[in-house]
């Protein structure tokens, strides 16, 4: 499945297990969910590209940013596991 579908089902599912399936698919795939921007992000050769939603394509992330400060607050994968059980019952 390419990205752009698990993307798509990510925005388009919300609070549904299939919406947690999809990020999960995401994490493997190096994509970060980050809390606060509500944005997905993933690091190439120490850039960070976020997935813009109006392009539909991953773009540069158009700021310079301290990644430690960046990555503290990506959704943790736990977190997805959690999410997961809790949409499954």
């Amino acid at each position: 499945m390419a990205c752009a579908q698990l993307f798509y089902m990510f925005w388009q599912m919300p609070r549904d297990a299939m919406q947690v399936h999809a990020a999960k698919e995401l994490y493997k795939r190096g994509w970060r969910y980050h809390t606060s921007q509500a944005q997905w992000f993933t690091q190439e050769s120490g850039q960070f590209f976020v997935f813009d939603t109006n392009a539909w394509d991953r773009i540069p992330y158009p700021e310079r940013v301290d990644p430690r400060q960046l990555m503290a607050s990506f959704l943790q994968e736990a977190e997805l596991d959690t999410a997961l059980a809790s949409a499954e019952q």
